[in-house]
């Protein structure tokens, strides 16, 4: 368990290290796009080809904050039923809806890394600029990947839960 706890403590890490560059990531594509309405309406010189880079770093950046979204349990979840059905089997219940949210994702990826290299091998471009579309596209495949492993950390900590539901503490940085 310890190589487990240790592996989930990188995962973590990385994690919230990725979710710091979205947010800079974020704030800078805030910043371009108040730029670019300054010089559209104040000069009437908008910057060339910021539309373009806005649609490659929006899908970066958000795939840069999903990993802490699924760690952190962050998607929309319904906890009422746990009312209805008690809380081991309402515990259970959670964990398969992470297992799901995984494998999902681990599916998503799949689909965009296909779509990334479809993309690649056509010689697809931004329409202004001209930036390659592949590489970005793959980027954003690996974050959805790695969002999968990110889902491991609630998915141990719920199969510690159901297995030992008095006082296991979650994994290590997992908080």
């Amino acid at each position: 368990m310890r190589a487990w706890d240790a592996f989930l403590k990188v995962v973590t890490r990385l994690t919230w290290v990725m979710s710091a560059v979205g947010m800079v990531g974020l704030v800078a594509l805030s910043a371009s796009i108040v730029a670019d309405v300054f010089m559209r309406y104040f000069l009437n010189a908008p910057i060339t080809g910021v539309r373009d880079m806005l649609s490659l770093f929006i899908a970066v950046v958000m795939g840069l904050m999903m990993p802490v979204l699924l760690m952190k349990e962050g998607n929309i979840a319904v906890h009422f039923i746990e009312v209805v059905v008690g809380k081991r089997i309402g515990a259970v219940l959670t964990l398969l809806a992470n297992i799901v949210t995984a494998v999902l994702f681990v599916l998503i990826g799949n689909e965009v890394w296909k779509a990334a290299r479809y993309l690649q091998v056509n010689n697809e471009v931004t329409q202004v600029l001209g930036v390659p579309l592949g590489p970005w596209w793959m980027l954003v495949a690996v974050m959805f990947f790695f969002s999968a492993l990110a889902a491991l950390v609630p998915i141990t900590n719920g199969i510690r839960l159901i297995v030992n539901p008095a006082g296991q503490a979650p994994a290590e940085g997992a908080a």
